[in-house]
């Protein structure tokens, strides 16, 4: 969950850039996800926050865990000074990055045993997703963009892969809580892998990741992958002399011998 430093080019971030106000820019925005290094990195938080400020980021994107919040269940799951609530150093981390006017994308994600089961936090809720979401939008007033749940096509992060209970037990209630937080909320759902998985429910490029949609489920974003590795992703080298790779479409497939590289549409 916890990324190295790099640029989030998440689809989610351009939608939700579609909401700006007049007369500003309407393209993509353009930030950084690196949670382990802004909660855990060296120095402090606002010897981190200085870098950004420095490199000229002006977004950052945060997953805020529910597991972690709330281990066990609240009372008043809606008032986000529930005993029950800790929101440590995800308070402190957003409050920084407020303090230093630099925007936050919120992802609220993991699901506590409480709330699915008895089961580990990449488990779809049963219930309680909008209440959290509600908690967190009063807890941070100034957040005002937020996703709901981070790639749920991949089993990594969602159990089960299901179009129509994602929905059903997270975009809607999460879309719903945070418009009754408030109404300056934008809220986007999917943040769906773009990569070829070995496990979740991705089909080979330039198709919708998982099943084509019924009614009721998510419109899973379409994906084109234009990369050309010297190797490609979860691949095995054939046997010596082939020239070719297992483990990857046929018709991706290229002989380094004629070409060099391999490329995957």
């Amino acid at each position: 969950m916890r990324r190295p430093l790099s640029v989030v080019l998440a689809a989610a971030v351009a939608t939700l850039a579609a909401a700006v106000p007049a007369g500003a820019s309407v393209g993509a925005q353009y930030g950084i996800q690196d949670d382990a290094w802004l909660m855990d990195g060296p120095g402090t938080l606002e010897d981190r926050v200085a870098i950004l400020e420095r490199i000229g980021v002006k977004l950052v994107r945060v997953t805020l865990r529910w597991d972690e919040v709330a281990p066990r269940e609240p009372s008043d799951a809606r008032d986000p000074a529930d005993p029950a609530y800790d929101w440590g150093a995800y308070a402190t981390l957003l409050d920084t990055l407020h303090a230093d006017r630099i925007t936050t994308l919120v992802t609220l994600y993991g699901s506590p045993a409480w709330a699915n089961g008895g089961h580990g936090s990449n488990r779809l809720p049963e219930s309680g997703a909008g209440n959290f979401a509600y908690a967190a939008s009063k807890e941070f007033p100034w957040v005002r963009l937020w996703t709901a749940w981070n790639e749920p096509n991949n089993r990594t992060f969602s159990i089960p892969v299901s179009p129509a209970l994602y929905v059903r037990r997270v975009l809607n209630p999460v879309y719903v809580a945070l418009h009754d937080a408030d109404d300056a909320n934008r809220v986007a759902g999917g943040v769906t892998s773009p990569r070829r998985l070995r496990v979740g429910c991705r089909r080979p490029y330039s198709r919708p990741a998982c099943a084509p949609p019924t009614r009721g489920s998510m419109r899973t974003r379409r994906t084109r992958i234009r990369a050309r590795p010297t190797r490609p992703p979860f691949a095995r080298r054939a046997p010596a002399g082939t020239g070719r790779w297992r483990g990857f479409p046929r018709s991706a497939r290229r002989s380094r011998a004629t070409s060099g590289r391999s490329r995957c549409d």
